[in-house]
């Protein structure tokens, strides 16, 4: 593998504008406990003044939903004026007209979260969500993305793919064809959820009809080429493969969570400083990033780097 050690700055920035949601989603932490807080409008300045002209890519997520935090369109348009991608993932229950108009003229790729393709599979993952909110916000993105015929745009679905959906697959890249959506991207529901039992629930991986569950997964596989939309299954448990020796992540990524903690990825636990009280430079050089990157390098992996399911990975071809 060829890979640029060099780190000044990084290429890609996750930033967390607000870890609050408006939903309650049984797939997420959200949906047990009530937290959550905006990043501190010193910490956008830096990040805007400093960062942004580095970035070849910026994701707005992380717990929350980015829609909430007012600065929102603030960090849009900064990104916009430095020629950098904007991937944003939300729930798309806070989409407005003149948003969806600002989003399929841009450099970007939107990501719906969506676990249903009908009201009562909806209900079931995301209990206090509008389906039909959804569904005509849906609407208006497959009009103006047809209009606007804009290559550099592209809409994706998120699907988490639990024990209460599996069997809909299928219908889901079905309704995601009918809104002129371009890929649908199915992940296997993590643990991410402080209930023990919900969880129990929801899993898939030591499900007794594992072999069902898989069925269904080919079958939508195949189904996608019929139809012509992209799609992509990614299971929760790796097994410890991996596929290549390094990752980009600790030398081109970062991460900025809403309380101002860094890190360089979002499924990394591991944090390398505060933005709040350290530098931008001294974290990303620093002594205990650089520790990070080195056993990296001498193949001493930390243990969620071995189990990642982001498609840059140590498990991800």
């Amino acid at each position: 593998m060829s890979l640029d050690l060099s780190h000044s700055f990084p290429e890609r920035l996750h930033l967390e504008l607000t870890s609050r949601c408006n939903y309650k989603c049984i797939t997420c932490k959200h949906g047990y406990v009530n937290y959550g807080e905006d990043l501190d409008d010193n910490i956008i300045n830096i990040i805007l003044n400093d960062i942004m002209p580095h970035l070849k890519e910026l994701e707005l997520q992380g717990t929350g939903e980015s829609l909430l935090s007012s600065k929102f369109m603030k960090v849009f348009q900064s990104a916009q004026e430095n020629n950098c991608k904007v991937t944003l993932i939300t729930n798309a229950s806070l989409l407005t007209e003149d948003i969806i108009r600002k989003f399929v003229r841009a450099n970007m790729q939107l990501v719906i979260s969506l676990d249903g393709a009908d009201s009562e599979t909806f209900k079931v993952h995301r209990p206090t969500g509008d389906f039909d909110k959804i569904k005509s916000n849906l609407e208006m993105l497959s009009k103006y993305k047809r209009d606007s015929n804009n290559d550099l745009f592209s809409l994706v679905i998120n699907m988490v793919i639990t024990n209460y959906n599996y069997q809909t697959i299928s219908d889901m890249l079905s309704f995601a064809k009918q809104y002129g959506v371009d890929y649908v991207y199915a992940s296997e529901v993590r643990e991410c959820m402080p209930d023990k039992k919900a969880w129990d629930k929801l899993r898939i991986d030591n499900a007794t009809n594992r072999e069902e569950i898989i069925k269904s997964i080919n079958n939508a596989c195949e189904y996608s080429k019929e139809i012509g939309i992209g799609f992509t299954f990614n299971p929760y448990i790796k097994n410890h493969k991996l596929c290549k020796t390094l990752c980009i992540s600790p030398w081109k990524h970062m991460f900025v969570y809403a309380n101002g903690d860094i890190s360089v990825c979002c499924e990394l636990n591991t944090v390398f400083g505060n933005i709040t009280n350290s530098s931008f430079k001294d974290i990303w050089n620093g002594e205990k990033l650089n520790q990070f990157r080195n056993d990296m390098i001498l193949k001493n992996y930390d243990y969620h780097c071995t189990n990642c399911c982001l498609p840059w990975g140590l498990t991800n071809e």
